[in-house]
């Protein structure tokens, strides 16, 4: 029968067929016969066991023809290396003669088939049934992959399923719970259906009532019937969360229910988020009717679109006659006008116009002075739409101009006791006045310091670029350290700028803060951390060796480090113990858990060259003081490069600030761009910060440091390492 007759699969393609025959003739013959069957094939003759080797590899074979007899290889053999190589091509011997009992021995060992040289007539159905053979063994396996991703796929999706799927009878006896059930309730699904507890008795007794309504009569006689409802529920451990339940019946032929079934979800964070809103829409309709300023909106004409009560307060108009009825100029004074007309164009053009002094007239025809600061809201084309403005009234400024003498009077006192050095100086550098820290740092009275040139009494090489920045424009220079030779002291010198109406720097206030303590043990701290480096690097064993001396020499570097500030006194031990129970909680193997260990003693190793001013600051730090502070992770990273045995941590150690959403530092990567140990330091250091006592702020209660792991799970930590860590803190031992 020829072979497009049969319907075999592997007419689609062109087949390989590997000869192994010593005879070119008797090879010729079996091509021959294959060739008449209509069969498209390339073939590949091999003589030798060498020979046939190479063609299993590089060949690749569909099917494989064999002799049983050549010179130096057998049939056997040959069977062997391809149940070896490829057991799943069929192997057929073609042969001179064989006898009966040889013939079944080879069929046992696995050989497809065989065929006689003489009948060689058989070799085209022989070859025929081998491969539709081969096409039903993988349309099998395909089908039996097929029905495997399925399985898997359910079960994924059984497994990963957020809800809860339920189906029980008509009255309320459950037939199976699926899903997220322990999650959601606390309480298992079998329990459930056990009986122990029943739903209804999780239910929140205030929103029984909701349960037992006409709807749920409706499932018992009107067929098809479905509805969707919210309630709360008490989990196990006694937490009220909030469920959606869509609930539908299933009826039996004759359209009698028979059955109910729906899904339950956990909404409680979408609760919390609705409750959110509507405090937060609360907040804003109280900020903006009751705010102490007034507030309006005008269209591009001048109309006025929108007012807050306190608006209507200073003016004495009612909201119904102003909104869409008055426009802003028809209540301005003459004066007013001429300043709208120029104040409203230039809004429009840039976008916000500050500090409009305006006059108003009230319904009674008095005048209030107001100071009006606007901003402009375009739409999707850059056209003006509408302005929104803070009114605020500015008839009682002169009230506040003897307040303003009393506070520069306050300002003096506090000027003349700042403990660091302060003085007004004008652009050439010359003082207009000093506080007592300058007269006694220079030696010389506050009466004869004014007039003398900065020059004369500090040795600052910046004095000229200063110079420069300030003859034109207002600017800053931001701080600097420097030595003055003059004092032998270091100091952090600031500058600020004090603008003149015409808004060019007419003066500059400096500030010396005396560091020369703080640079001291800095210097002191670096020949530390110098000499230990120097000593480590000269230790020339394996990092075995090494292992139980460096444990020790890690444990007092940390030390040191602690020592800087009581703030961070055993901060590195506890964020070491809570990381590494993260990662046994996770199943981390042995040899990462012993390299996050040092990586987590070492995650602030960076802090060494940090100021302890900046550290124990007690308020919060300023953008200059937290841009040093985030160094920190690259600093630790070049302080431990040196160090081979710690090559393996230095990206673990600078990334331990890092967010899954891209917002941390130092280099702002993402969730799958952060090493796993980095995320497992990056929370325990949070909750550790949280919950232990900081220079700004007492340590903050332990619910609050769980609740906001939650809250920042997805954002700053990566949910898998957040619930590890939770159900650590749930079983375990710390209680901060």
């Amino acid at each position: 029968m020829p072979f497009q007759e049969v319907g075999i699969g592997f007419m689609d393609k062109e087949l390989r067929i590997l000869i192994l025959e010593d005879a070119p003739a008797d090879a010729a013959l079996e091509e021959h016969e294959l060739l008449n069957s209509g069969l498209v094939f390339t073939s590949k003759i091999a003589d030798t066991r060498e020979s046939f080797l190479k063609a299993l590899e590089e060949f690749m074979p569909n099917l494989i023809l064999s002799d049983y007899k050549l010179p130096s290889f057998d049939g056997l053999e040959a069977l062997r290396l391809v149940q070896e190589k490829c057991p799943d091509v069929p192997f057929i011997l073609v042969t001179g003669e064989l006898g009966e009992e040889f013939a079944i021995e080879i069929l046992k060992k696995g050989a497809t088939d065989y065929v006689l040289k003489q009948k060689l007539s058989r070799l085209i159905p022989v070859v025929q049934r081998a491969l539709q053979e081969v096409e039903k063994r993988d349309k099998q396996r395909h089908a039996e992959e097929t029905l495997r991703e399925s399985e898997q796929r359910y079960r994924s999706f059984v497994q990963n399923f957020k809800g809860i799927a339920f189906q029980g009878r008509m009255d309320w006896m459950p037939i199976f719970f699926h899903g997220s059930v322990e999650a959601i309730t606390g309480y298992t699904a079998e329990s459930f259906v056990r009986g122990e507890p029943r739903w209804d008795q999780i239910i929140h007794p205030q929103d029984l009532s909701l349960i037992f309504t006409e709807e749920e009569k409706k499932l018992h006689s009107t067929p098809d019937y479905s509805f969707v409802r919210q309630y709360r529920i008490v989990h196990k451990n006694g937490e009220v969360r909030w469920v959606e339940e869509f609930i539908q019946n299933v009826c039996d032929d004759s359209k009698k229910p028979i059955r109910v079934q729906g899904i339950i979800y956990d909404i409680t964070e979408r609760k919390q988020t609705e409750k959110a809103l509507e405090e937060s829409e609360k907040k804003y309709i109280d900020l903006f009717h009751y705010a102490p300023d007034g507030y309006h909106s005008l269209g591009p004409d001048g109309t006025i679109l929108d007012v807050n009560d306190k608006w209507l307060e200073m003016f004495g108009y009612t909201r119904d006659k102003v909104i869409g009825k008055i426009n802003l100029k028809d209540i301005l004074t003459l004066k007013g006008r001429e300043v709208f007309q120029t104040s409203f164009s230039e809004l429009r053009e840039k976008g916000t116009k500050d500090s409009i002094e305006q006059e108003i007239k009230r319904k009674d025809g008095t005048v209030v002075s107001v100071i009006i600061n606007a901003t402009a809201i375009y739409d999707e084309n850059g056209n003006f739409v509408k302005s929104r403005s803070i009114v605020r009234d500015n008839s009682k400024s002169k009230a506040y101009e003897k307040l303003l003498v009393n506070a520069a009077e306050e300002w003096r006192i506090t000027f003349d006791s700042m403990p660091y050095g302060v003085m007004l100086v004008d652009l050439g550098f010359n003082i207009q006045r000093a506080n007592k820290y300058i007269s006694n740092l220079c030696g010389i009275s506050l009466k004869d310091i004014k007039g003398k040139n900065i020059s004369e009494l500090f040795m600052d090489k910046h004095l000229e670029e200063s110079l420069k920045a300030h003859n034109k424009h207002i600017v800053s220079l931001g701080g600097y350290e420097y030595f003055d030779s003059k004092h032998k002291k270091y100091f952090i010198r600031y500058e600020t700028p004090i603008p003149g109406e015409n808004g060019l720097t007419k003066a500059l206030v400096i500030a010396l803060v005396d560091i020369s303590e703080l640079k001291d043990k800095e210097k002191r701290l670096i020949e530390s951390r110098d000499a230990f480096l120097n000593m480590l690097k000269e230790i020339d064993f394996s990092y075995k060796e090494l292992q139980d001396v460096h444990k020790d020499l890690i444990l007092a570097f940390v030390n040191a480090l602690d020592a800087k500030s009581p703030w961070t006194k055993g901060h590195s031990e506890r964020v070491t113990s809570y990381a590494v129970s993260i990662a046994k909680e996770l199943g981390l193997r042995d040899r990462d858990i012993d390299t996050l260990r040092t990586a987590a003693l070492l995650h602030d190793i960076g802090k060494i060259g940090t100021y302890d001013v900046v550290l124990d600051k007690p308020g919060k730090l300023t953008k200059e003081e937290f841009e040093i502070v985030k160094k920190h992770p690259e600093h630790g990273e070049q302080i431990l490069k040196p160090i081979k045995q710690f090559g393996h941590l230095l990206k673990v150690i600078r990334h331990h600030h890092e967010r899954i959403d891209g917002k941390g530092y130092p280099d702002g990567i993402k969730d799958g761009e952060i090493p796993l140990l980095s995320k497992l330091i990056t929370i325990a250091d949070s909750y550790d910060s949280m919950t232990s006592d900081r220079p700004y702020r007492p340590a903050l209660p332990r619910e609050f440091a769980l609740s906001e792991l939650k809250n920042c799970s997805r954002t700053q930590f990566d949910p898998h390492v957040a619930e590890a860590f939770l159900r650590v803190l749930e079983r375990s031992k710390y209680t901060t």
